[in-house]
């Protein structure tokens, strides 16, 4: 039903005004979708490129300024004194400083510590802890950069002197004396406070947006909201810088196994180590689990680079948001247009569904169906025109009818006619075939009486050559010996048991009735006349002609050890009732002692319902 339903005219008009209702729609909404995800990746990206560079001026703003502490302690006339003064003048001097470090420790929360160290790195002046001072620091490539009289900033390590291993960042500033680098001055900042500018800008580039800073080497050392992946670099690490920050114990104990398991961004470990310029880039982090957009930005008084990313659904949801408002309004547009295409296409259906069942009508036989559409247009035309082809039609096949009816008469009687001639014919082969067996069987018989041999044996075999074609199971043939029957001759089973059968079944009138026939036929004796004896050859006289009789047919009771004869069937029955009166007239003449025996003995080949009579065979 929904196929018939879907390759419907209706199902089609739909189909059309819902193309022609959605394809422009289609092509405006893509457009529209297109410009919008122009516009938001221009928007996204300056928003981010902004936010980035927003983070790394507050970042280059925090450092220049502990970086100017450091450089202001290492310009301290207390400073210059410890390394150029008298021993005196040296104690006093440390003394100063130590306390006015404290000052800047306990006036600014974020310091962790200011000292200063001489060419060995062993600290001689400190704030607090002031149990540090004599110990040496733990060698450090910034450090090695400050006493080459570059002023410079330390990445995020824990501190080997920090009771709670807390992450700081370092600033240093040479210490010069007669422009003499005699020692630098160190200024410690917990790396929480820096942390905190980063996390400050968590989210001000959209839902979901986060920041992320580099160090040169492309270890993390700030994440806006993900604590775990501090430290841990964006890519592998060259077994150089591995062994290096593990020598300086830069993330404590564990530092090897956290710089051995990165956790990679590819795109934004390309543009830390310089192989793709810094910009835009898009990539998924594993801090979120997300695709995310994002920009980077170099700091001017650090060698780090800051990444502002957000996700990429955050910047598709304004697409997806006007996607969504779009498809309502097509919505609302295609619903309104498929109803009126359906009221439309249900003007145009329903006379096609009636012109379509009476077609279906006509097809099964209804010459009757007729359209009845009142319309004045194409489809009244339509149905006008159907209802004259169907009026044609149906006249068309009343005279069909007609001429198949006559025609049918005529073939009817052409072939009883031909029936009846084939069954003349076949009535007619029949017969001919029968009498074709008949003179078979006859010349054969005559043949075999002709043989030479006992006259018993000799009878036996011609009565056997005619028992079949006459259909007789049994044939005796009977000489007379004074007023007694005696077999001479039998078909089919021996000449006693022949005997037996035809006294048992058939009635005591024939056997008197035959010998009645027997004894008054003429005895005749020519002397003198001689024949070939045919068994010796040699002449003989002849004797007195014996007169004999010829009994054939099945007993009654059926003939013991010989199976009877198959009934006769097909055209050859047709026959019987004519050849059944030929055999009680030939029955009659032979009783009358009309046929000589040699002649009834011939004539046994025919099936005698009783007995055939015959003169009496010649005995040797």
């Amino acid at each position: 039903m929904n196929r018939h339903w879907f390759g419907s005219l209706r199902a089609r008009l739909l189909l059309l005004l819902l193309t022609a209702s959605t394809l422009p729609l289609a092509v405006t909404t893509s457009v529209g979708y297109e410009r919008a995800r122009t516009l938001a990746e221009r928007n996204t990206e300056e928003l981010l490129s902004a936010r980035a560079a927003q983070l790394a001026d507050s970042l280059d703003h925090f450092h220049a300024q502990f970086m100017m502490t450091a450089e202001r302690v290492a310009l301290l006339p207390q400073t210059r004194a410890i390394f150029n003064g008298t021993p005196d003048q040296q104690k006093a001097a440390i003394a100063e400083l130590n306390a006015t470090f404290a000052v800047y420790e306990q006036s600014d929360a974020r310091m962790r510590g200011v000292v200063i160290t001489d060419l060995t790195q062993t600290i001689i002046a400190a704030g607090k802890p002031a149990t540090a001072i004599g110990k040496k620091l733990f060698p450090r490539q910034f450090q090695a950069d400050v006493l080459a009289g570059k002023s410079g900033i330390s990445s995020v390590f824990i501190s080997p002197y920090d009771a709670k291993a807390a992450p700081i960042l370092s600033y240093g500033a040479p210490v010069r004396v007669d422009g003499k680098i005699v020692g630098m001055a160190l200024v410690a900042v917990s790396a929480s406070a820096f942390w905190e500018i980063v996390s400050a800008l968590d989210g001000k580039a959209g839902a979901g947006s986060f920041s992320v800073v580099f160090d040169e080497l492309g270890v993390r050392i700030a994440h806006s909201f993900s604590s775990s992946e501090i430290f841990r670099p964006a890519g592998r690490l060259s077994p150089l810088a591995i062994e290096q920050a593990v020598t300086e114990k830069r993330y404590g104990e564990h530092t090897r196994e956290i710089l051995e398991k990165p956790s990679e961004m590819p795109p934004e470990h390309a543009q830390v180590m310089g192989l793709q310029p810094v910009g835009l880039l898009k990539g998924v982090s594993n801090a979120n689990g997300k695709e995310n957009w994002g920009y980077g930005h170099k700091l001017k008084t650090a060698p780090w680079t800051v990444f502002f990313l957000v996700p990429t659904e955050t910047v598709e949801e304004p697409m997806r948001r006007q996607l969504r408002q779009t498809a309502l309004v097509s919505a609302l547009i295609i619903a309104l247009a498929l109803l009126g295409g359906l009221w439309l296409a249900s003007g145009i259906s329903e006379p096609l569904n009636k012109l379509t069942d009476a077609t279906e009508a006509l097809k099964k036989g209804d010459l009757s169906a007729r359209v009845h559409i009142e319309n004045n247009g194409e489809l009244g035309a339509l149905a006008g025109a159907f209802n004259g082809m169907a009026s044609e039609l149906q006249s068309a096949r009343t005279e069909l009818e007609l001429q198949v009816a006559r025609r049918t008469q005529a073939l009817s009687e052409a072939k009883a006619d031909l029936e009846r001639q084939n069954r003349e014919l076949d009535l007619r082969g029949a017969e001919l075939r029968s009498q074709k067996v008949r003179d078979q069987a006859q010349t054969q018989m005559l043949s075999s009486l002709m043989a030479p041999g006992e006259l018993a044996k000799v009878l036996s075999d011609g009565l056997s050559i005619v028992s079949e074609p006459a259909g007789a199971p049994l044939i005796v043939c009977y000489r007379l010996e004074g007023h007694e029957l005696v077999p001479a001759g039998a078909a089919g089973v021996p000449v006693e048991r022949a005997h037996r059968v035809m006294r048992a079944d058939l009635p005591p009138d024939l056997w008197t009735s035959g010998v009645r026939v027997l004894t008054s036929l003429p005895r005749r004796q020519e002397a003198g006349e001689h024949r070939a004896h045919p068994a010796g050859g040699r002449r003989a006289r002849a004797g007195p002609r014996r007169r004999g009789v010829v009994l054939a047919g099945a007993a009654l009771g059926g003939v013991p050890g010989r199976p009877r004869a198959p009934a006769r069937a097909g055209p050859g029955a047709a026959r019987a009732a004519p050849e059944d009166a030929r055999r009680r007239r030939r029955a009659g003449a032979a009783q009358r002692g009309a046929a000589p025996a040699g002649r009834g003995a011939a004539r046994a080949r025919e099936p005698a319902p009783l007995a055939e009579q015959g003169s009496g065979a010649e005995e040797p």
